[in-house]
């Protein structure tokens, strides 16, 4: 959890008000006995949840350079050895399919 808050528990221990690690007290048997959960196991659910979005995310990612550069193979590219940027690659792709669309009309008629 954050740095220690100035908070005290009936175990002597800090804590943080505000943290969803806080301390929670519990009754077993007659007597009062106050047991502190694991105070990171909330941390670690949180952190393997973001590993696992942040993994998602790079295969996502991965995926949506794949297909760009697909793209890329089969647009002309009047510049060759310089790599078009995703957003001239769609640029080159609407003017290639236009052009494109405008041949074909021209050879029907």
């Amino acid at each position: 959890c954050g740095g220690p808050s100035g908070r005290v528990g009936i175990d002597g221990r800090e804590f943080c008000e505000a943290s969803p690690c806080a301390i929670v007290e519990l009754r077993l048997g007659p007597a009062l006995h106050y047991l502190q959960p694991d105070r990171c196991a909330l941390e670690r659910a949180q952190r393997r949840r973001r590993l696992a979005a942040n993994a998602r995310e790079r295969r996502r990612m991965l995926g949506l350079n794949v297909a760009f550069d697909r793209l890329r193979s089969v647009i002309p590219n009047l510049e060759s050895e310089k790599k078009l940027s995703k957003s001239e690659t769609l640029q080159m792709a609407q003017i290639y399919i236009k052009s494109s669309s405008i041949h074909s009309a021209d050879v029907r008629e």
